[in-house]
């Protein structure tokens, strides 16, 4: 995904939803591209610069990561 793509996508998050999903382990942020989520890196001065409002949750592949930790 090109950088514009993805300010688009998180653009449009902020716009359907108010905020933007960052994984707490990881940093990435959930986007919405093509009607389907996907994780992707910013760059720490994007997101220190932006107004959006983060919402912190976990990433599929950090949960899955967290799961197979717990189970060893």
């Amino acid at each position: 995904m090109e950088i514009m793509s993805e300010k688009k996508s998180i653009d449009a998050m902020i716009l359907q939803f108010g905020y933007v999903q960052m994984c707490a382990w990881c940093k990435r942020v959930k986007v919405i591209e093509d009607g389907q989520p996907s994780w992707v890196a910013i760059k720490e001065e994007d997101a220190r610069y932006t107004t959006s409002l983060f919402s912190h949750g976990i990433c599929p592949d950090c949960k899955q990561e967290l799961e197979t930790q717990s189970n060893n």
